[in-house]
This record gives C-alpha cells, sequence and structure tokens, in this order.
C-alpha cells in the first residue's frame, strides 16, 4: 500500500508542476535503506523508485521557449498527424451520432490518404444513399467491390441503393451474389423474391417466398406476395390459402382481404368475397372501394336493396360513380328513401 501511495505522490507532484528532485526530497530524509524483509515498510530505494514511476507516468512535457535578442518565441509541440484509419473510425463515430456533415468530410479525408481502402468506400456510400445521392452511392460501391470483391455486404447494400433507383434487375444480380455465399440469408432471399415480384418474375418470386417460408413462417408480408404471384399464375385457390394464412398471422391488414376477396371472385366465391368486403368496411368504415365492390357483387346476385344502400353511402362519401349507378340501378330504393324521409 505505501508504494502505490509512493506513485500516487509522484504522480500528483507532476501534475503540479514540480521537479522530479522535489517529488522525492521529503522521502530521501525520513526513509531508509535499512533490510525491510521483516518491516511493514519498504526500504528507501523501493520507495524513491515507486515515486519516481508515478511521477514520470503524470509528467508532461512543457512547451519549449526559446529566447532570443528581439523576441521570446513560443515552440509548439507538433500536431498528431491524422492517418485515413483514423479519419474512417471518426467519420463513423459521426455517423452514428447523426453528424452527416462531419461524417462525408471525414471519409472524404481518409479516401483522400487512401483511395485502396475499401471500407471508406463503403461507408460512404451508405451516407451517400442516406442523403438519397443514389447514383452516387453506387459508384463508391463499385469501387469498394473493385476494391474487396468477395465481401457480400458491399453487394447486399448496393442492391438497397439500386432498389431505389428501381433497378430490379441489379438488384437480383447483387442479391444473387449473396445468396451464393450463403443460402441461408433470409432477408437477402425476401430482399431477391420482391425484385423478382417487381420485375413480374412471378415463378421465380414463388420460389423465393417458399425458401422464406421454409425458414420463418411467421412472415404475413410473405404469405401475401407470394398469394398476390400466385393470384397473377392464375393459381387462384394457392392465392386463396395464402392470403388466408397472411391474415390469420395480422387480421388487421386491408390489403390482405382485397387480395383475398379478387382470388375469390376469380373463383366465383361471391359470398366470400362479400365477406371479406364486410370485413374491410368493420375496418374502415370510410373505405369507398369496400362499399362499391360490396354494391356490385350484391347487385350482382341480385341483392338490389344491399347494394343500392351501399352506393348510397358511397355517394354520401363522395364518389360520383356511386351517385351515377344509383341513378341508373336504385329508382325503387331512392323512392323508399324519400318517402322514408317524409314519413320522420
Amino acid at each position: 500500500m505505501e508504494l502505490e501511495a509512493d506513485f500516487f505522490s509522484g504522480f500528483v507532484m507532476a501534475k503540479i508542476g514540480a521537479s522530479l528532485k522535489q517529488a522525492t526530497q521529503v522521502m530521501s530524509i525520513i526513509s531508509s535503506n535499512a533490510d525491510d524483509t521483516n518491516s511493514t515498510h519498504p526500504a528507501k530505494n523501493k520507495r524513491l523508485s515507486a515515486i519516481t514511476k508515478g511521477y514520470k507516468s503524470g509528467y508532461v512535457k512543457p512547451k519549449v521557449i526559446v529566447k532570443t535578442k528581439e523576441k521570446i518565441i513560443k515552440v509548439e509541440a507538433k500536431p498528431k498527424v491524422l492517418t485515413y484509419e483514423n479519419y474512417f473510425y471518426n467519420g463513423v463515430s459521426k455517423y452514428q451520432a447523426q453528424d452527416r456533415a462531419g461524417a462525408l468530410k471525414d471519409f472524404n479525408k481518409s479516401i483522400q490518404l487512401n483511395n485502396k481502402f475499401a471500407p471508406s468506400f463503403h461507408n460512404r456510400a451508405i451516407l451517400l444513399d442516406d442523403l438519397k445521392r443514389y447514383k452516387d452511392a453506387i459508384d463508391d460501391y463499385n469501387t469498394a467491390i473493385k476494391l474487396d470483391p468477395n465481401n457480400p455486404l458491399y453487394y447486399y447494400n448496393r442492391a438497397i441503393s439500386k432498389n431505389n433507383l428501381e433497378d430490379y434487375s441489379g438488384v437480383v444480380e447483387d442479391l444473387d451474389f449473396v445468396i451464393k455465399n450463403d443460402n441461408t440469408n433470409v432477408t437477402a432471399i425476401k430482399f431477391r423474391g420482391q425484385s423478382h415480384f417487381n420485375l413480374k418474375n412471378f415463378n421465380s418470386a414463388v420460389l423465393d417466398f417458399n425458401k422464406v417460408i421454409e425458414f420463418d413462417n411467421s412472415l404475413d408480408e410473405v404469405y401475401y406476395l407470394r398469394g398476390i404471384s400466385k393470384g397473377f399464375n392464375k393459381k387462384h385457390n394457392g392465392a386463396v390459402l395464402d392470403f388466408n394464412k397472411a391474415i390469420k398471422i395480422d387480421s388487421t391488414i386491408i390489403k390482405y382481404y382485397r387480395a383475398r376477396s379478387v382470388s375469390k371472385l376469380k373463383l366465383k366465391d361471391y359470398k366470400g368475397s362479400l365477406i371479406d368486403y364486410s370485413k374491410i368496411i368493420e375496418l374502415d368504415n370510410k373505405n369507398i372501394d369496400a362499399y362499391m365492390k360490396r354494391a356490385d357483387v350484391n347487385y350482382y346476385l341480385k341483392n338490389n336493396d344491399l347494394a343500392c344502400n351501399d352506393w348510397s353511402t358511397a355517394k354520401d362519401l363522395g364518389n360520383e360513380t356511386a351517385k351515377i349507378k344509383l341513378k341508373n340501378n336504385c329508382r325503387v330504393f331512392l323512392m323508399k328513401e324519400k318517402l322514408n324521409k317524409v314519413d320522420e
């Protein structure tokens, strides 16, 4: 404990600007070099050594002042020269702190100092994508990939920028590389499936969505997209089954009911489609499209009053087509409506 205290005292003396001689002066007087084998007090040389080590630990070299006949010149210590790695890590820190301007400046400097360091191009590309400079981001991803052509992360993030530019073929190309390196990357497989979907490559989309569901069967959006893809391929029974699964996972999403109603109509399941339109209206009682579609189905089934009632609601919500359909198809309904108002 005494040696630790001596170390600390030397450290403090250095910090307050004392000399090493001043730091050790008292101990030189009060301590001795007697044998300390059986003593609780360390010998003088040990204690002086501890003070000296503490002093050197806390010592900061002062500024050098050079005196001349004409003036006093302060010679400052040279500032630390930052490397490309320093700028890179500074850029990462600033990006994480939401200082995008500062991050961009540091990534630029890192690249200026070393234009062969792929991570600087990659991280600047991520930043440029955030700034919606997608083409510039892709240029940086291209450079990063040229420098490090086997890094799947660079391809995946480039796919994101290409997706923002609606270059879905480019997205598929990049994700092919990612998935070739890791065929269990569910996020990449789903992303590629969505890109195939956007390209109307519905068979390829279904294959990717099948793989995703093998890994994770809790993704309602994937069932929905697979159902839509099956619908475009005129496989409406399979589509309905997928929409059922999507709705089972999340029964609050209107588009799932709307898509299922379309497939049910294709299968001539009119009553089933009415159930879906009614559910949509239950979730959103101002959904004009659902009122109009339900009215059309009811009119086809000769449920005229129900159809006219929905057209009337849609008209009240501001739909001009509903107003025309009411006039052309609902004369009896409108007469009853007038009579009811008179009775009131």
